[in-house]
């Protein structure tokens, strides 16, 4: 600092170069970093070649410590040069020197050695520079050749990607052709069982539904198999109760062993709550299990054991029947094998095991055991170290949706004028682009629902607009608006953002059903459905609405429509927010004024009004303003005229009236209740 404005630059950079040393020595490199290019230019303007090169040393030394080796060759290489060029001239002082010192024949040999030092210097400089370009040219070509590996790599990578996505979005297609007119047999077969019918038809109805199943079992298992070798099935663990999960596999399957007169057994150890993947588990026993099934003739027997291990849970599935040789045990995983001792293949299913044996991380082993019974057994590691970060979700939690009933609440309605007929039908709209499917949905609630249909996505979306139906049904995939822009669109729809809406699709998986929830989408129905199943969600989630609506009406406390909007952070929430907050309580501010400022008609203000609160336009007003009179009576120095106008009311009969009406008594009697306290 006490040199800062000196013109000596000479011993500024002395202090400079001991200062830049000192903060290197300190591991304050940001501090030398900066300081070097300060240090060059002073020593480049007074042509100091030994500032230059200590400072080009310094440089060197910074960049090594921080791992930049590339850059500090380089300034190591411009230091060596300075150095070389202090050399020179120090010698050619020195040559001067001796030359006018001494005249004698030992000034003359030490003169050339110094020349001979001088070539020297030089033929090594120049060696320097020839074993540096071979360097870098030899390292240029390994980088060029790892790029090179690198970029064919990744060609090759994205082509067996596109690859696998072709055959994960076939069989995706596949399933969803299959699961369509599997739902349209499945649906109508349950409707007519649960009718009286004769017992032969009832028997063929039974042996319908059980091949549909079939059917359907078949289908996932191809799409499960595809998605392994697309490399898209993942491992997905949890906390649970891995007991219950197989016994409850086994207990499925005792229609069979009745049907097949085969001696069925099950001896299982309970394990509590431990670590694993309950898809895997599922299909592994459900595949086992019907293998056994399959090729145990009647009178045979099918064996399940569960052992509990330390780190493992050890499950055999054991059954009798003909007897394979060591060359079909060893085959017995290939997909479709039949043996000499079969005489059906084996299908998928063992394949499909030995899959997810490998993705799962054990091991599956057949042997005949000492009944002579063919057996597989699997160790289904319980343990949470076998499964990585990634591959574990969680525990199982219950999730139950309810809406609390409050005791106190008062009856806004009980006595308020005549509302609409309450036996004007909820309206559900189903788009869906397949006729007989979407014909099929629609005979579900024809009964108890007036129902509207779409055949697209468009449609769909104008008819909701227009409509406003109580709750949409929508398929997934359609052509040119698919369901879950349907979704998307109307969810972000001021006008339609509260209208709840099921997406019906085969696409089953969690990505897909992860994208629909994330657009907002209420529920998410697998195909093939139980139509009973799916009346019930329609019933649940209209109660619902219902039920969330009736409570903001009977709610005494002023509050937003957050309970009712599920993004509250739209125009039309934002809309009611203003009002409430700016404009209820203005004696001018009515209907007319409600639709200018939400810029909508009457009928579309009254008709989301009513949808989202079962409210008309007059009503909503007046009841937020009577709302605000009441909180303003909880004050004990508010005289029941004031809280009249404040509120938005000019005439205070009618005030009184309105109160009574909706809180069951007229203010002083409301108000008194207050001042008692």
């Amino acid at each position: 600092n006490t040199v800062k404005d000196s013109p000596d630059t000479f011993h500024k950079l002395e202090l400079e170069l001991a200062l830049c040393s000192t903060y290197i020595k300190l591991q304050q490199y940001q501090s030398a970093e900066n300081l070097l290019p300060q240090i060059v230019k002073n020593a480049t303007s007074i042509h100091s070649i030994d500032h230059l090169h200590r400072a080009y040393e310094m440089s060197a030394v910074l960049e090594k410590n921080l791992q930049n080796f590339q850059q500090a060759l380089t300034y190591r290489e411009l230091s060596l040069m300075y150095k070389d060029s202090i050399n020179t001239q120090n010698n050619e002082v020195k040559i001067l020197e001796i030359e006018n010192k001494y005249k004698n024949k030992e000034v003359l040999q030490q003169l050339v050695l110094l020349t001979h030092e001088k070539d020297f210097m030089k033929r090594t400089k120049s060696n320097q520079l020839k074993i540096f370009i071979l360097f870098f040219l030899l390292l240029l070509s390994v980088i060029a050749f790892l790029y090179y590996r690198y970029v064919k790599r990744k060609q090759l990578s994205i082509e067996y990607q596109k690859i696998n996505e072709m055959k994960s979005r076939f069989f995706s297609n596949i399933s969803h052709e299959f699961r369509t007119p599997l739902t349209l047999i499945k649906g109508p077969l349950e409707e007519i069982a649960q009718e009286k019918v004769p017992a032969k038809v009832s028997t063929h109805l039974d042996t319908m539904k059980q091949h549909t199943s079939k059917m359907l079992f078949l289908v996932d298992q191809i799409l499960n198999l595809s998605k392994i070798d697309a490399g898209s099935f993942k491992v997905k663990a949890l906390n649970a109760d891995l007991y219950k999960e197989i016994s409850g596999i086994c207990t499925s399957f005792d229609y069979m062993s009745q049907k097949h007169r085969v001696d069925y057994l099950v001896e299982l150890e309970k394990t509590n709550h431990v670590w694993y993947d309950p898809v895997i588990v599922e299909i592994i026993v459900t595949n086992l299990l019907s293998n056994a099934f399959k090729f145990t003739p009647e009178d045979g027997q099918v064996q399940v054991t569960g052992k509990m291990n330390k780190s493992t849970y050890a499950v055999c599935v054991a059954n009798t029947g003909k007897t394979l040789s060591k060359v079909e045990l060893t085959q017995i995983f290939d997909r479709y094998y039949s043996g000499d001792s079969h005489q059906t293949g084996s299908g998928i299913g063992l394949s499909l095991v030995k899959e997810l044996c490998l993705l799962y991380r054990t091991e599956i082993k057949v042997t005949y055991n000492e009944q002579n019974a063919l057996e597989f057994c699997i160790n289904f590691p319980i343990g949470e170290a076998h499964f990585r970060e990634h591959e574990k979700v969680g525990y199982y939690k219950a999730q139950t949706a309810s809406v609390e009933q409050e005791s106190d609440a008062i009856s806004f309605f009980e006595t308020s004028e005549k509302q609409e007929s309450n036996n004007q039908l909820p309206v559900v709209l189903i788009v869906e682009d397949h006729i007989d499917m979407r014909r099929y949905i629609a005979s579900c609630f024809e009964e108890s629902y007036t129902v509207l249909e779409a055949k697209n996505g468009e449609e769909g979306i104008n008819m909701a607009r227009e409509h406003l139906p109580s709750l949409i049904i929508s398929d997934v995939m359609m052509p040119k608006i698919d369901g879950i822009q349907v979704c998307k669109i109307l969810k972000t729809d001021a006008l339609t953002n509260h209208i709840p809406i099921i997406l019906l699709t085969a696409l089953n998986e969690e990505e897909h059903v992860k994208e629909g929830l994330q657009n907002l989408a209420d529920d998410y129905v697998a195909k093939p459905f139980s139509s009973v199943i799916l009346r019930q969600k329609v019933e649940n989630l209209i109660r619902l609405r219902e039920t969330l609506s009736q409570k903001y009406r009977k709610e005494v406390v002023l509050k937003p429509l957050d309970i009712l909007l599920q993004d509250t952070t739209d125009s039309f929430s934002s809309l009611i927010q203003e009002v409430i907050e700016k404009h209820i309580t203005n004696p001018d501010f009515g209907v007319n004024e409600f639709c200018e400022l939400a810029h909508v008609s009457r009928t579309q203000l009254h008709k989301k009004l009513k949808a989202v609160t079962h409210m008309s336009t007059t009503e909503f007003i007046r009841i937020h303003r009577l709302k605000i009179a009441a909180e303003l009576l909880k004050n004990k120095n508010i005289h029941i005229s004031e809280a009249c106008f404040q509120s938005g009311f000019n005439d205070a009969s009618y005030f009184s009236k309105q109160f009574k009406m909706v809180f069951g008594q007229t203010p002083q009697e409301y108000q008194s209740k207050f001042l008692d306290k």
